[in-house]
């Protein structure tokens, strides 16, 4: 009924990402925790993630370079963040993410 607009199109994208956390929750606690480790491009999942909040009106700075990959858990990476962020917008001032490369 919505149509194929760009915001319907986002919002699927967003249904389809909390089926894929709570089916991950679930399976974890059940005593699974199925998600592999993989190499993940840090800055583009930053970005996914800021983008999100954005979306929701919420200003939140970012800075990350585009060439750093890490080995983990992305959705538990990301519900880390989230975590970390919405305790920041809740009780801070303002929400800033910098991402450096480590030597």
């Amino acid at each position: 009924l919505l149509g194929d607009s760009p915001e319907v199109k986002e919002l699927a994208g967003d249904v389809t990402q909390m089926e894929h956390m709570i089916a991950e929750y679930l399976e974890f606690a059940r005593g699974g925790g199925g998600e592999e480790s993989q190499l993940v491009q840090l800055g583009g999942l930053l970005e996914s993630i800021v983008a999100d909040y954005r979306r929701g009106g919420q200003d939140i700075a970012l800075t990350a370079p585009g060439d750093v990959e890490m080995v983990l858990k992305a959705q538990a990476f990301r519900r880390m963040l989230q975590n970390l962020i919405d305790n920041a917008l809740r009780y801070g001032k303002q929400c800033a993410i910098t991402l450096e490369p480590g030597k």
